[in-house]
């Protein structure tokens, strides 16, 4: 008994640490940073690929395959567009918040049945609901690529779809032939350009 009570201990520890006990998104202040983000236990990507919180996103795993409820905090960072990486006078159109460096928080709650994962969208919470986790891994499309191998977790709402329908899926936009998704995880490796 003692075991069980320590391990359900140790499991609801685990899980407040893997949210950072963080506020709720919509009380989290605007200057928010990249390093808290790390401090607080979130599960960070910069720049589209995972640079902290991967053991945590294991247990996270690990969890959800038993069927046990669990919940993690994901931040997606994205460094500023510089001058020197646009066309020249392409730069100075830009939106001022694509110059600068930009920090998305996104909780990822599952119940024992289905994903939840809330975030902000425009200041307001915003929540979707998701059956599928599901795990693409690829190899890279062609010796140029700027990777070797990449995992993806993806909601969804059905276990049927391959990673190149919602790939093709993508480039419809909004369109009636979006499927609808959400990743949560990418992993790159053998990366030329990491973060």
């Amino acid at each position: 008994m003692k075991k069980v009570l320590l391990g359900a201990i140790g499991a609801l520890l685990l899980l407040a640490w893997g949210c950072g006990g963080q506020k709720a998104l919509d009380k989290i202040p605007a200057d928010y940073s990249l390093e808290q983000a790390k401090e607080d236990g979130c599960i960070v990507h910069e720049d589209g690929d995972i640079t902290c919180g991967q053991e945590l996103w294991q247990q996270f795993l690990k969890q959800t395959q038993a069927g046990e409820q669990a919940s993690v905090r994901l931040g997606f960072y994205y460094s500023p567009i510089e001058p020197d990486e646009c066309a020249p006078g392409v730069y100075e159109k830009l939106p001022e918040e694509e110059k600068k460096a930009s920090l998305f928080l996104k909780d990822l709650e599952f119940d024992g049945q289905q994903y939840t994962l809330t975030f902000l969208d425009q200041g307001q919470l915003s929540t979707r609901v998701y059956e599928y986790l599901m795990l693409y891994e690829e190899e890279a499309p062609n010796a140029g690529s700027s990777y070797e191998t990449c995992t993806r977790y993806v909601l969804t709402h059905t276990d049927k779809l391959t990673w190149q329908q919602i790939e093709w899926s993508m480039l419809s936009a909004a369109g009636p032939g979006r499927i609808e998704h959400d990743t949560v995880y990418r992993d790159y490796k053998g990366r030329e350009f990491e973060p």
